[in-house]
Formats: C-alpha cells, sequence, structure tokens
C-alpha cells in the first residue's frame, strides 16, 4: 500500500511514522524545509515536490492533505494537480471549514478526481497510533481511499458520513463540543481549587475512574493540572478558537443555541487580559493533546 502525504507538521508526521510502521509506504513533502530536513532524520520517505510525491504512486493515486485550513490546502492542491489524473482521490485530514471542502470537491469533480473531506480527530497520541475519521466525499471516491484510511485511523474509528463538507462539518461540531466541556472542567476544577487543601489529583483520579464524568479528554486535563511547574510560569492565554467560530456562527445560521459554546469562545477572548486558573488549565490541555503552544508569562 502507498500514499502521498503533504503537510509534515505536528499530526502529519505523526502520521507518516504511524503508516511507515504499519508498512504504508508514505511519500511525504512539506514546504518547510525544516520539517523536510526532520523527517529526513527519522528515515520518512521525502519528495522535493508534492507533483514528485505523487508520481511515485500507481494509480488511482491518493494524497492525503495534512495542512492548515485556508490558503494552504488551496495552494497543496494547485501543487498536486499537475500529477493528478482522473479517478485520483486527494483527502483532506486538516481542519478546513466544510463550505471550502464543498467547493474544492466541486471543482475536482470537474476534473474527474475525488476530494474527500476527513474530519481527523486524536490529538498527537492519535496520530502516532490511530485516529478518530469522519469522511465525507462521493462513496467511489472513499471506496479507494479506505484502505489508506484504515491505515490512519484506529479500530473502528472510520466512518463514510455522506456527501462534501459532512466530515469537516462533523469535525466542527467536534470541537466546538470539545471547546464547551473543556472549558466545563477547567470552571469546575477552579472552583475545586478554593477549597482549602483540597487534593484536586486525587479527586480527578477518582473521576476518571468509571464516573460518569471520565473521558479520553480528562486525561488531559489531569496531566495539565499535575504539571503545577507549567501552570505558574505561563500566562493565561488560550488561543484557537477558529474551528469553534465557525460551529457558533453555523448554529446561529440554524437557530441552534450553542449557549455553552457562547461561553467558551467569550473565556477565549478575556484569556489574554484577565488571569484565571481555569484559562491556564485549557491552554495546558490543548498543549497536551495537540501540541499547542502556550505563552509564558
Amino acid at each position: 500500500m502507498e500514499t502521498a502525504l503533504i503537510g509534515l507538521g505536528r499530526m502529519g508526521i505523526r502520521i507518516a511514522q504511524n503508516l511507515t510502521r504499519r508498512d504504508v509506504k508514505a511519500y511525504c513533502y512539506d514546504i518547510d524545509e525544516r520539517a523536510m530536513a526532520k523527517a529526513r532524520n527519522i528515515g520518512l520517505r521525502v519528495a522535493k515536490t508534492p507533483h514528485i510525491a505523487l508520481s511515485r504512486l500507481r494509480q488511482p493515486r491518493i494524497g492525503l492533505l495534512i495542512v492548515p485550513a485556508g490558503r494552504a490546502v488551496d495552494d497543496a492542491i494547485s501543487a498536486s494537480l499537475p500529477r493528478l489524473n482522473p479517478g485520483d482521490v486527494l483527502v483532506d485530514c486538516g481542519n478546513s471549514f466544510y463550505r471550502d471542502s464543498i467547493r474544492r470537491a466541486r471543482e475536482l469533480k470537474r476534473k474527474g478526481i475525488g476530494y474527500l473531506d476527513a474530519g481527523t480527530s486524536g490529538g498527537l497520541e492519535g496520530a502516532m497510533n490511530g485516529v478518530s475519521m469522519t469522511v465525507g466525499g462521493e462513496r467511489k471516491y472513499f471506496g479507494i481511499a479506505e484502505p489508506i484510511l484504515e491505515e490512519v485511523s484506529c479500530e473502528c474509528g472510520l466512518r463514510y458520513v455522506g456527501k462534501s463538507g459532512n466530515g469537516h462539518f462533523a469535525k466542527m461540531v467536534h470541537n466546538a463540543i470539545e471547546y464547551a466541556v473543556m472549558q466545563a472542567y477547567a470552571e469546575g476544577i477552579e472552583l475545586l481549587a478554593k477549597e482549602e487543601d483540597m487534593p484536586i489529583g486525587a479527586v480527578l483520579e477518582s473521576w476518571q475512574n468509571r464516573s460518569i464524568m471520565s473521558s479520553n479528554l480528562l486525561k488531559y486535563v489531569q496531566r495539565a493540572v499535575a504539571n503545577k511547574k507549567r501552570l505558574e510560569g505561563m500566562s493565561s492565554h488560550i488561543g484557537g478558537g477558529e474551528t469553534g467560530q465557525w460551529a457558533y456562527e453555523e448554529a446561529a445560521m440554524r437557530d441552534v443555541a450553542f449557549d455553552t459554546l457562547r461561553v467558551a469562545l467569550r473565556a477565549r477572548e478575556l484569556s489574554g487580559a484577565e488571569e484565571r486558573l481555569a484559562y491556564k488549565i485549557i491552554a495546558a490541555t490543548r498543549q497536551e493533546f495537540g501540541g499547542h503552544e502556550i505563552k509564558r508569562k
């Protein structure tokens, strides 16, 4: 099995390593030469351009795009087109806005090229060991890409969810829920910390074992809270928020009162100016699962 993987950021390089461990030939490219050098140093197959990476594949070619949402995706598509033929498939595994994914699928369909939008979740650990993935697009193209996507995904983690845009729409909502739940965890822990001599670590350990609130996200919250030195040395700035904002705007247009998301987004706006333990916990948790940057005091 083989694929071209375009984008060697935090997620991309780990997915490439995961595929290599599974004996999938992944020909990798990134616009950043430092990322390419890192990939070479750890033994990944690299190509000088997306065109070259794709040219090494037999037809139908399957390319995985793991680049930031927006212009970078369109640029990656443009760079790939010279080596794509009818029947080939590109899979956008990033956090693209679902309406952009619908547009891209429509444009590539005119050329006979498949385009799948893959909502990808699992953070850095998932990238190394298998992600959760909701995939939208034409069913025939999903069938072509499915064997590779099964290798990228964890057991039972891959699901086809219908028409173009559905995969990224599902991921947008996933992230919105993540924002809201993380906010609730962080504010609850901030309240726990107001009680004198409360052993927060012990409380969270108990909650993680068969309580109703146990979750994968709580695991990362636990790690964030346990690293007291990091919390003391960091600012309250959270960062991020793009997919959550998209979800909030979509909810408003569709008459859905996503009030918990509104509170979480407002917290992100205030986090740079207001010092709160809850904000620090959210920022540190994001670093735990996704490697997102935190700001120091």
